[in-house]
């Protein structure tokens, strides 16, 4: 009788040993994918606006970490503004720069997957202007807004870059259009 125990004996421990494994291996193929399901990455998408109402659709860019707003100053004024927001709370107000026909944002995504806007410039013609153009650091923004109160300023066209090189061809805004929207979502 005990032969047959011991023959028993290697069969339970196998068969334990295989239970551990198939235990274990479910755990680490489940464990990650329950993870990354909990963290989400923010991208940074933008709308047009016709005095603060959304037309035109949402366009988003997963590729892109910069984003060029085109527009048409009246010489000599500042009509235009530049709001930027954490989670729709403005948090910094500037007006354009008066020699600017141009704007870049920048952003990136942080540790935690949230979109965080790292820098504005200011740009004639595609050059840098040395005006500056803050950004908020404390808190931090993840909205932008290019607002146009009047009709001194006229969006031209949106363009998404990376890292300053383009990657998307011009986005023309739809007739009325007036803003640019620019959020993480």
């Amino acid at each position: 009788m005990l032969s047959h125990a011991s023959d028993f004996m290697p069969k339970i421990i196998l068969g334990a040993l295989l239970l551990v494994t198939v235990l274990l291996g479910t755990i680490f193929l489940v464990a990650p994918l329950s993870a990354s399901a909990a963290t989400t990455t923010q991208r940074g998408c933008f709308f047009f606006t016709e005095n603060g109402i959304k037309i035109g659709i949402v366009r988003c860019n997963v590729k892109a970490n910069d984003l060029k707003i085109d527009f048409t100053p009246t010489p000599g004024t500042a009509g235009c503004v530049l709001e930027f927001s954490l989670n729709k709370v403005i948090v910094s107000k500037q007006p354009c720069q008066p020699d600017a026909n141009n704007v870049e944002i920048n952003w990136t995504i942080s540790p935690t997957g949230s979109l965080i806007i790292t820098g504005c410039y200011w740009t004639l013609n595609e050059k840098r202007l040395p005006s500056p153009c803050p950004v908020p650091i404390n808190p931090n923004a993840n909205d932008a807004h290019f607002i146009n109160p009047s009709s001194t300023t006229s969006i031209v066209q949106v363009f998404w870059t990376r890292n300053g090189r383009l990657i998307s061809g011009p986005i023309l805004p739809p007739t009325g259009a007036n803003d640019v929207d620019f959020k993480a979502v």
